[in-house]
Parts: structure tokens; sequence; C-alpha cells
């Protein structure tokens, strides 16, 4: 550098570049932006509450008669449940799963078990040139005629896709006893006593839940101090369930104490299988120094665990040459050892069948090409493909503010788009209310957020302003109509004659480029969820505001309410649209889990 200056300052850049490379790729790796607002504990406990009743549709709804796939729809209380799925649904079936394990209202082994069956379901789905078909009939697991594409859609599903990928192999680094996993079950008691409340159930049975939740109060996040407990609890749920089953009809307090017996045994399977040594037949041998220092609860994870069995078997089959003739304190330690090894077989197992769902996962992301919709003329996705016709249809995604933004995205990182069709998503600007938003096709909150639930935002960006003003030009026009904000596509209630809602685009007229927008005022609470990761504060009054409202339901908040005057009767505010559609609730559980469990699914 020194004998020829002019060529190393023509290579500085270059070289000031690469010796930054490092942090610039440590920057892109960071978590989205942090909430602006810290969040209280009351708030937080109405986003698990509200959370844990929208798992609920997941739980109760994905069953081996659906072949472990989802309804679109589910009504109530005239029961009507639509029995397909989308290629959207199904990616946000398996991170909802992914969202309750990170909330600790599933476990471990439940959601890989779970997950592998959805797989095996999706194995049989017919495709299209390694393409998923946009619906799918659940019970028959056929393609839904007329057979179409959609390119927004299997967008979405290999997003949801890879936060497979990622949940799995994280799975098996993280610990497998969280304090979100205790927090789980003291959910389920809160919602429990308020359903009993509302239920007017007596108040011996209040009595014994609060007893449940003064055991499970007490508990500290080592397991160490469960297995008592959880007996006490399992006895007290028996006793519950029983005094229940008489009543004529089945009641919300039946379906949640039944659930609550799952999740304690859950729970008691969970120590028993990954640390065994804290059962109580085995305290006198965990009582030795130096045992239990051994297996500290924090450290377990699977990862970690073959290693942790091997130096605790070598402990104990040390104590066995060392501890004399005691027959009853010999037969304790042989059968310690045993759990200890098959403690050590499962970890390994449920790792290899994490690795596999893994490369499930992945295998199906990559068999879906982006450049099967790619038009090259125009450098943008066509919408989607009719395989009745064999032809794609004439209209293309072409707005950044748009769903469509996660899978153009996608298809670039896979190396299926160029650059320029990043490039070519245009990004026209509109001023609303004072706010600078980029122009979506309706003005949905559901264009601007979606992405988001996969997608970082970084700060100070394009993206970064447009969601924003997006949130606050949909909260200035709700505020201005007097009703709670967050709209989006959604039902309506008109009812068809099949007994099914309407369903339409519902948005923000100032921020649309499409001039036939709906003036129809319907707001969804998804939208108000979606928007958790750019205004906290905000969406969390907004959705007690739709929860004093009533807007809140078994399986979480429904799925929309109407506040327009032509369709509602003398003296009504607003009609309750009482379903829920699969999508949005896996929307709604998913930015929860984003908000509480520092970016779950991004």
């Amino acid at each position: 550098a020194l004998e020829r200056p002019a060529p190393f300052m023509i290579a500085l850049p270059l070289l000031v570049l690469w010796g930054l490379s490092k942090p610039i790729q440590q920057w892109f790796d960071l978590p989205v932006r942090k909430p602006d607002a810290k969040i209280e504990a009351e708030d937080k406990k109405l986003l698990r509450h509200s959370a844990l009743r929208t798992w609920r549709l997941f739980r109760e709804y994905s069953t081996a008669e659906e072949n472990f796939m989802i309804p679109d729809t589910i009504m109530k209380p005239d029961p009507l449940i639509v029995h397909r799925i989308s290629t959207t649904n199904l990616g946000l079936l398996l991170n909802s799963r992914l969202a309750a394990m990170d909330l600790g209202f599933l476990t471990l082994p439940e959601f890989l078990t779970d997950t592998e069956r959805s797989f095996d379901s999706i194995d049989k789905m017919p495709r299209h040139e390694g393409q998923m078909y946009n619906w799918y009939d659940n019970r028959t697991l056929d393609a839904v005629k007329p057979r179409f594409i959609s390119a927004v859609d299997n967008g979405n599903l290999v997003c949801a896709l890879w936060t497979v990928k990622q949940g799995c192999l994280g799975a098996i680094r993280e610990p497998l006893f969280k304090p979100e996993t205790l927090q789980g079950l003291r959910d389920h008691l809160d919602t429990i006593e308020e359903i009993f409340k509302s239920e007017n159930q007596e108040e011996t049975l209040l009595a014994g839940v609060r007893e449940m939740k003064q055991k499970v109060g007490t508990l500290s996040d080592s397991p160490a101090t469960w297995l008592d407990a959880l007996a006490g609890c399992e006895r007290v749920t028996v006793a519950l369930a029983k005094k229940l089953s008489t009543e004529p009809i089945e009641t919300e307090a039946q379906w949640w104490v039944y659930e609550l017996r799952l999740r304690i045994s859950h729970l008691e399977s969970l120590v028993y299988d990954f640390a065994p040594w804290l059962q109580p037949q085995f305290a006198k041998c965990t009582a030795e120094p130096g045992v239990l220092e051994l297996a500290p609860a924090e450290k377990l994870t699977l990862e970690t665990l073959p290693k942790i069995c091997h130096t605790l078997d070598q402990k104990l089959w040390r104590m066995l040459e060392e501890g004399g003739s005691n027959v009853e304190s010999r037969s304790a330690l042989q059968l310690l050892r045993s759990a200890v090894g098959r403690t050590s077989s499962i970890a390994k197992s449920m790792t290899t069948r994490l690795e596999r769902v893994a490369e499930r996962a992945d295998t199906l992301a990559r068999s879906m090409d982006f450049n099967f919709f790619f038009d090259k003329k125009k450098k943008l996705m066509f919408t989607g493909y009719n395989a009745e016709e064999g032809k794609f249809t004439p209209s293309h995604y072409d707005l950044m503010a748009s769903e469509v933004r996660s899978g153009v995205y996608a298809g670039i990182a896979k190396g299926e788009l160029p650059q320029e069709s990043w490039l070519a998503l245009e990004r026209k600007m509109t001023s609303y209310k004072d706010e600078q938003v980029m122009l979506s096709w309706t003005g949905t909150m559901f264009e601007y957020l979606m992405p988001v639930l996969w997608m970082k935002i970084f700060p100070n960006t394009i993206i970064d302003e447009t969601t924003r003003g997006a949130v606050r030009a949909q909260q200035r026009y709700a505020d201005d109509k007097g009703i709670p904000w967050g709209i989006s596509e959604a039902s309506c209630s008109i009812v068809n004659a099949a007994g099914h809602y309407h369903y339409e685009a519902f948005g923000v007229p100032g921020i649309a480029v499409s001039r036939d927008l709906s003036r129809d005022l319907v707001v969804s609470p998804y939208s108000t969820f979606l928007s958790l990761m750019v205004d906290p504060k905000g969406a969390i009054k907004n959705i007690q505001r739709m929860k004093d409202l009533g807007f809140l339901g078994s399986h979480g908040f429904y799925e929309s309410v109407d506040y327009t005057k032509s369709r509602l009767k003398k003296g009504e505010k607003f009609e309750i649209c009482r379903c829920w559609l699969a999508h949005h609730s896996g929307m709604s559980l998913m930015a929860v889990a984003n908000i509480l469990c520092d970016g779950s699914s991004v």
C-alpha cells in the first residue's frame, strides 16, 4: 500500500465494506423493532388469555376426522363447519402450533406428534408441478374443484414452512422446562375461573379452581417442585369433571376442565420423560451430594440430555458400586439408571424426529418454485394458475403494500425470482389525515401487516413508515366513525341460503387504489392483533375495548362485527358475526406469540 498508494485508495472502499460485512450481517439478523411501550402485566394477561381461547379453535378442530388439517370456518351457536383448507390456512395451522408451544399451551412432544400427523396428510395431497393447490377437502385430501394455484397463498405457506423448519431445529436447543410452560397452566386456570363465573357454577366448583391456582401459584419455574402440586391439581380436576358431567347440556366449563386434565397429564409426562430423577421414588438417590447438580433444569435440552444422562448414569453406577448391600437402595438406583437410559433414548429419538419434520418442511418449501408464477415481461407474479383451463390469470400482483410481499421476498431468497421483481412492486404514496401511507389495493390492515408475521421491519425504512402510517390511518378513520378500529377483508352479517356469512374486503378508502371499495363498516378483531408488532399500546387498548363490548367468544374473538346501519335491526349498534375463520385466528395467535415471545415467527 505504501509503495503503490493509488491502487490502494481505489480498493479502500471495498476493503472497508469487507471489514464491516460481519457487523452488517449481525444487524440484519437482529430481531424486529422492539415495541415502543413496555407491556404491563395486566395487558400480558389480556393477550395470553385471548390467545388461549383462540388456540382452542386449533386444539378442538384439528382432529383425525379432519386429517389433522383445520376447517376453514366454524360457526356457532348453529353448528356449521367448512371442511376444507387453503394453503394459507395450512401454513397458519402449523405456525399456530409453534405459537401455542412458545406460549406454554402445548408441550414439545404434543407439537411434534400433531405436526408429524399433518405432514403425513400433506404427503397424500395431490400437487401440480410441485405446487400445492389452493383448496383441499380435509376429509378426502383431494383438491377442491375448480382447481386453482394461488401465488400469494403458496407464498404464505413457504414462509410458514420455513418458520416450522427453524422452530423444530431451535426446539432441539431450547430448554425443555421454560417459565412459559407453567404460565400456560396458570392461564388455563384463570380461563376456567372466568368461565365458571360466567356460567354461574356452584361456589364449591370455584373453590376447587382457586385451590389449584393457589397450588400452581406457589411453584417455581424448576420442575423439581411440580409433581406434588400437579398430582393435587389432578385430583381436584377429576372431581370437577365428575361434578360437571351431570349437567344436562354440554358447557364450555366441561371442555376446559377436560383440557386442563390433559395439560396436567402432559406436564407430568414431561417430567417423567425428561427429568425422571425428580420423581419422589428417587428422592433418596438424588439426595446424595452432587447428583442433582449434574442435571440442572435450566440446562435440560434435547441437545444436552444425552451427555447429561451419560454423566448421571456414571455417577449412579459408582454409587451402586460403593453403596453396600442395602437392597432397597440398590433397587432404586437400578430403576433410576433404567429411567435415565430411557430419557436419553427419548431425547435422541425426538431430536431425530424434529430434524425429520424440519427436513419435510424444507422439502415442501423447495418444491414450490416461484418462477412458475413469474411473468418475465412485466417482472411480476401472476395472481394464480387455473389448473382446469391450463393457463395463468390475466392479473398480476403489482403493489408493495400487499400480502404478496412476503411471497416475492421468499422467491428471491430461494433464487427463483430476480431482485427486479421486488423493485417492480409499486410504491405509490398518499397522504391520509396527515399520514404518509403507501397505497394498497383495498386499504385493509391485512395487506399491510400479514407479511409482518414472518418478515422483519427495519426502522426508518419505507415499510416501517407505511405500516405505522396505515395503522394510524385506520385508527383515525374508525375514530371518525365512533367504532373500534381494525378493518380488513372479513365476513359481514349478510347470510346466504346455505347459512354462510358473506366475505368481502373492507378497508379505508383514503389509502386504497380500488375505487369499487365497499363503504360498509365492518370491524375485524384480527386486524388489531396484526397491529401488535406496530403499535402494541394502541392495539391492546383496542382489544380491551372490543372485549368489553362482548366481541370475545368461546374460541377467541369473533370473526367480525358489522356496524353497517342499513343491515342493523332497530335499536342495535352492531351485529356480531359469530364465526371463526382459521387463517384469521392463526394470524391473531401468531401475533401474540411474536409480541410476547420475542418475535417467535420471524
